[in-house]
């Protein structure tokens, strides 16, 4: 029989007032009948489609009461760097006495398959540092970007480079204040690399293809998309949302978007076939932009009702789940936005500072203080499924899901597989 506990959530509605829900927390084994587990790789930063959604059904929200099992554990140095999981492996970087070092884990034992470490300082201004690029695994290849700028192609199964091009060094590019943060993107025979200047290299050797102006870099990643056939890039640099076409680099249009110390720092999210959603910390809020034009960037709204400052915000039917930077006496809270007009429909603060991901209708949430928190996803209100504590803070990064297995990593260099398939049988 599984036991029930009523939680008592304070939610601050559209209106401003505060309502209490009484939400029905399952604790113990959810009896999945005949429902098969459906796995998915999670191969790059924000998932296989820069959603930050997994395809994965199957899995369990329901953790049992003392806890989700704990699969195992590493430690791989200070940074930030999400883990990405593709083939069997895992994957994520830290520092560690001046190295930076890229692990390749067996994805479902933890036993380390192979690493390798090359110089590089922590970066560690106003922050702690380390590595903040996730691995992009494509089939054979692993492709990794340091916060030097250096871009190195691996060979997946051993480790062993293919080859590396230091790109700051050899086009000139300008260092930003906090290093470099990109994940690289591919795009067919390209691996897209953006460190302000944004280049297309060819796969297989690091071959030039070809390189964008050069502006300050952002902190987020490029993602790609077509709007009336035509394939475009977006990437939100220090000036704000960069369109380029991703045949030659040339810049279509730039919408400007200053916010504090540079830090535009998230991922341009595409909304619908030709909008897109950016939004920055520092007060400087969000905004939704037509692109069915990509030379012609047209407002369609901007406000402060989401400041992202770290963890982008998820796109659900319609909807947007993120953590507003815009701190309410100290915390930061979980809010639900209308996508197309900008309307907040709740905020929480049951839940504060984390990063999440979406699977299959719930919520998957690691907080910076290293709770693993699991909650429905609806415009009407938070309701909870599950917490536990995974490790101590601080935790920036977001958490992944692949093939009935949630990966969590703390700055500090912890890493923590648990189980989610709903029994203790790994297969």
């Amino acid at each position: 029989m599984r036991n029930r506990l009523e939680a008592i959530v304070k939610v601050k509605t559209i209106s401003g007032n505060s309502r209490v829900l009484f939400i029905p927390i399952v604790f113990g084994v959810l009896i999945l009948g005949n429902a098969p587990m459906q796995g998915a790789d999670w191969p790059s930063y924000l998932g296989p489609n820069r959603s930050g959604i997994s395809e994965e059904t199957g899995w369990i929200p329901t953790f049992p009461k003392e806890g989700p099992e704990i699969l195992w554990r590493a430690r791989v140095g200070t940074g930030f760097a999400a883990v990405s999981v593709a083939n069997g492996s895992a994957y994520v970087a830290g520092n560690k006495e001046g190295e930076d070092t890229l692990y390749c884990f067996d994805a479902v034992t933890g036993k380390e398959v192979w690493k390798i470490s090359y110089p590089c300082p922590l970066f560690e201004k106003n922050h702690e540092g380390g590595p903040a690029a996730a691995a992009t695994i494509d089939g054979d290849h692993v492709f990794h970007l340091s916060r030097q700028g250096e871009i190195r192609c691996l060979e997946a199964n051993s480790g062993k480079l293919v080859w590396e091009k230091e790109l700051p060094v050899t086009h000139g590019v300008t260092f930003p204040d906090y290093a470099f943060s990109a994940t690289p993107l591919i795009e067919k025979d390209w691996v897209i690399v953006d460190i302000g200047m944004v280049f297309a290299l060819n796969k297989k050797d690091g071959a030039l293809v070809w390189k964008s102006e050069d502006y300050l870099a952002g902190y987020g990643s490029p993602i790609a998309f077509t709007v009336n056939s035509q394939r475009i890039l977006a990437v939100f640099n220090a000036a704000g949302l960069t369109l380029l076409d991703t045949q030659n680099g040339q810049t279509l249009d730039q919408h400007e978007w200053l916010t504090f110390a540079d830090c535009n720092t998230t991922t341009p999210l595409l909304i619908g076939t030709d909008r897109l959603f950016i939004s920055t910390g520092y007060d400087r809020g969000c905004g939704l932009f037509d692109v069915s034009d990509p030379r012609s960037i047209r407002t369609v709204y901007e406000n402060k009702n989401m400041n992202n400052h770290f963890a982008n915000s998820i796109l659900v039917d319609g909807y947007l789940y993120g953590f507003n930077g815009q701190m309410h006496k100290g915390l930061v809270p979980l809010e639900c936005l209308n996508a197309e007009t900008g309307e907040t429909m709740w905020s929480t603060e049951v839940v504060s500072n984390g990063a999440l991901i979406v699977s299959n209708g719930s919520m998957i949430i690691l907080t910076e203080d290293g709770e693993l928190v699991t909650a429905k996803v609806s415009p009407n209100g938070y309701e909870e499924i599950s917490r536990a504590q995974v490790f101590g803070r601080k935790a920036w990064t977001m958490p992944v899901l692949a093939n009935g297995r949630i990966y969590c990593r703390n700055i500090k260099g912890e890493v923590v597989c648990v189980s989610a398939r709903g029994d203790t049988q790994e297969q």
